[in-house]
């Protein structure tokens, strides 16, 4: 599995819950805000959006 060729979108559980959707298109899923990224950038993403859904609280650990 080359995951070079994957593209991931993060958004919070609170943006994904607005929509009112159970699961969001690639378009839609940008359009809300989410950011196209590669692989060595989704640790990092999901780390910021779990800190900005729990008010900056988040540590790792």
């Amino acid at each position: 599995m080359d995951l070079s060729q994957w593209r991931f979108v993060v958004l919070t559980r609170s943006r994904v819950a607005a929509t009112g959707r159970t699961s969001l298109s690639w378009n839609r899923a940008l359009a809300e805000g989410g950011v196209d990224l590669g692989y060595d950038g989704l640790a990092d993403a999901i780390r910021s959006a779990a800190a900005a859904e729990l008010g900056g609280g988040f540590t790792q650990g």
